[in-house]
């Protein structure tokens, strides 16, 4: 057990040094701008699917709740 807690305690230095050795990146408007990747079309066209079924499906159940509490 004792070495597995030394392993762990190792482990932990390890990862902390890692942090710390790495530096943040500020990047301008301009910059972010030209970076490749990100949210493509068909992400955020899904995302608009997503949501918009969510909220039908959200007034379906609020509707029937309603129904049932009118009963």
């Amino acid at each position: 057990m004792s070495n597995e807690l030394n392993a762990l305690s190792l482990q932990s230095e390890d990862s902390l040094q890692l942090f710390e050795k790495r530096t943040i990146v500020e990047l301008t408007d301009n910059e972010l701008s030209e970076v490749h990747g990100g949210t493509t079309p068909a992400c955020v066209a899904a995302s608009v699917v997503v949501a918009g079924a969510w909220t039908v499906i959200q007034i379906a159940k609020a509707g029937y709740e309603f129904g049932q509490w009118l009963q």
